[in-house]
């Protein structure tokens, strides 16, 4: 191996273990979605689909190394439980994101 090579494979390799040290363990995303209530003829697929592609996130090594914990919560589009597991979930420290589903759970949670 050239000295170039070794070089380069020093830095490159300094720069992923330095990376690997800042990344998180795991963060947090909450996921509201209605599986039982009037719009669950439209939300079942689609919040299965949210739940199914976190899952493969984690399954295929997170997000540059880090684990999205996640929590799908069926609030049957009651707006009382989307806000009620919206401040549950912000007392988390790594909570990073959260999917809601419908019209009345976003205007009501923009207010937070």
């Amino acid at each position: 191996m050239n000295k170039g090579h070794l070089a380069t494979t020093l830095v490159l390799s300094s720069a992923l273990f330095t990376t690997a040290s800042w990344a998180k363990d795991s963060v947090f995303v909450g996921h509201l979605v209605d599986f039982s209530g009037p719009t669950a003829y439209v939300s079942k697929p689609y919040g299965s689909g949210v739940r199914d592609a976190l899952l493969w996130i984690n399954q295929n090594g997170g997000i540059n190394g880090t684990e999205l914990e996640f929590e799908t919560v069926d609030m049957a589009y009651k707006v009382p439980v989307a806000i009620s597991n919206y401040k549950r979930w912000v007392a988390r420290k790594n909570m990073v994101a959260m999917q809601g589903w419908g019209t009345a759970d976003t205007e009501a949670l923009i207010s937070f």
